[in-house]
């Protein structure tokens, strides 16, 4: 007699450290679907979901009577999950692409199949899996993170939590908080233009400062090159003698905010017991035990 064997599904952070895509990732995903054989289709889908944060439902429920292209053009957004309808503007690229695929359209569903059969939520599904593969992501994306990319970024564009939870729909105001709460702009100050940062995470030591001839940019600097290539793999670091970081590297503040974000979400342990590094573990509790100091100065 054979007994049943019961498959337990791991943990979303097991799988992946982190539910959400940044905005360079999402042009990644749409470039990648445009190679496939319906390309238009398919970016437009990705592009519609990111933008109006999307379920998977209701991007494959759409349909044209809630796309207005006039001039005032809109997206009726009808939300599942007893979620509240609102009425979205539609961006000029948004506008474009929703044309073509109207021209060649004869279903009242904006996403159709192959065949003309709306799209399913599994079909989508797949198509991100396979786009994400297709742009390298290195990890398995899914539907869903589009949507909350959609909700960090907007939280990042410095909008408050009410009016996250009217645009995403949200009919209880806890589910918004998340995206406000982990926002670079609140939680790091990343957004201003006079003030720099120091960041100690066990893979590096960072100091970030602004650009000052380019306010979109940021200077990260490092006393190892490594710990730059760790954090921004790709970026081009300088190495400058008589500076006081030896190395350094100029990246779009969004770019670094999104990877600070990140390094947080993955946060799971305290920082003493997470550096391997025994030379660098030394030297951050010399930083740690300066820092106490100080606290106990500044007490008396």
């Amino acid at each position: 007699m054979t007994k049943a064997i019961k498959l337990i599904r791991r943990p979303n952070g097991e799988l992946r450290t982190r539910e959400y895509l940044t905005g360079a990732e999402v042009e990644r995903l749409i470039k990648a679907a445009k190679s496939n054989r319906y390309g238009q289709r398919d970016a437009t889908m990705i592009l519609l979901t990111y933008r109006h944060g999307l379920r998977a439902a209701e991007v494959v429920d759409l349909r044209w009577d809630q796309v207005d292209l006039g001039r005032n053009a809109a997206l009726h957004v009808r939300r599942v999950k007893q979620g509240l309808p609102s009425v979205h503007p539609l961006q000029g690229d948004e506008m474009r692409a929703l044309r073509e695929l109207k021209r060649s359209s004869g279903s009242p569903f904006v996403f159709t199949s192959e065949r003309g059969a709306p799209f399913t939520t599994a079909g989508f599904a797949k198509l991100i899996e396979r786009a994400g593969v297709a742009a390298k992501l290195g990890f398995k994306a899914h539907p869903h993170m589009l949507r909350h990319a959609c909700g960090y970024a907007l939280a990042n564009a410095g909008h408050d939590t009410r009016a996250l939870q009217a645009y995403l729909g949200h009919k209880n105001i806890q589910h918004t908080v998340r995206y406000t709460e982990l926002s670079p702009a609140q939680l790091l100050a990343l957004t201003t233009e006079k003030s720099g940062m120091w960041i100690f995470a066990k893979d590096g030591f960072l100091s970030i400062t602004p650009h000052r001839e380019k306010p979109d940019m940021l200077i990260v600097r490092a006393r190892v090159k490594g710990d730059i290539e760790h954090y921004f793999p790709g970026a081009t670091v300088i190495c400058t003698d008589d500076a006081d970081y030896l190395y350094r590297t100029t990246l779009p503040r969004e770019e670094v905010a999104d990877r600070v974000r990140e390094a947080v979400i993955e946060i799971r342990s305290g920082l003493k017991d997470s550096v391997t590094d025994k030379r660098r573990a030394g030297y951050y509790l010399d930083v740690w035990s300066t820092m106490a100091e100080m606290q106990d100065r500044l007490k008396a």
